[in-house]
């Protein structure tokens, strides 16, 4: 049944519009801002700089697996076909992780192969690192979308808390057990020596950050599991 589930979420998944912008956005922005970047003289591997910036369209594709249908209601007849509830919030989380997997690793192709840093100390672990953070990224999107049944929530607070203020930096300079919030805790994943503060080191806070998205998906698929819809 899982497979079945799997193989009609990732069809509904690439024919919706927000897909292709999903990517758009997930490729460009980094590729945008890696350009500025060079153009203002900027040293080092600059490639993952932009890449947080793109992160946002793995937060659509995190959302709209589930919003759209919360949206035209068509939820109801999803349910009605799959009355399995946590296998079909578990079908809908792995697609997910596939489809985000493959736009970071997409980005991440584009913009080290566009700076030619591939051969430079540290970037192979760098990108498997974005891929990770993205796809982390994209499942906690996804859980406030499940629970809030709503995309705009997950999409505002994820969008502007990776890109213009980060909350989590903020409390950063306040106390540090901030490191331990998931952004924060996973950034070292892809900034590596780049990022200028305290934070975990690489593997554990990719740890830290994998624990919250988990606890988030097992806390939607909670309130998901009981309610009417």
């Amino acid at each position: 049944m899982i497979r079945a589930v799997v193989g009609a979420e990732a069809w509904k998944l690439v024919t919706l519009r927000a897909f292709p912008v999903a990517f758009g956005v997930g490729v460009l922005v980094p590729l945008a801002l890696l350009l500025i970047n060079r153009a203002a003289g900027g040293e080092g591997v600059l490639a993952f700089a932009g890449l947080p910036g793109g992160a946002v369209g793995a937060v659509v594709l995190g959302v709209v697996v589930i919003s759209g249908e919360y949206g035209n209601g068509q939820i109801t007849t999803t349910l009605a076909a799959v009355p399995r509830r946590w296998v079909l919030l578990l079908g809908k989380a792995f697609v997910v992780v596939v489809a985000v997997g493959v736009l970071a690793a997409v980005a991440v192709g584009v913009v080290v192969g566009v700076e030619g840093s591939w051969g430079a100390d540290g970037v192979l672990g760098r990108a498997l690192g974005t891929v990770v953070y993205w796809v982390l990224t994209a499942l906690m999107a996804f859980a406030v979308a499940v629970a809030a049944r709503s995309g705009l929530v997950p999409v505002v607070v994820f969008a502007v808390n990776g890109t213009v203020v980060s909350a989590s930096y903020l409390l950063l300079r306040v106390t540090p057990l901030a490191m331990y919030l998931p952004d924060v805790a996973g950034v070292r994943m892809f900034a590596g020596a780049d990022f200028h503060g305290e934070a975990l080191p690489p593997v554990t806070g990719g740890l830290v950050m994998a624990g919250w998205a988990a606890a988030a998906v097992v806390a939607a698929g909670v309130v998901f599991a009981r309610r009417d819809a």
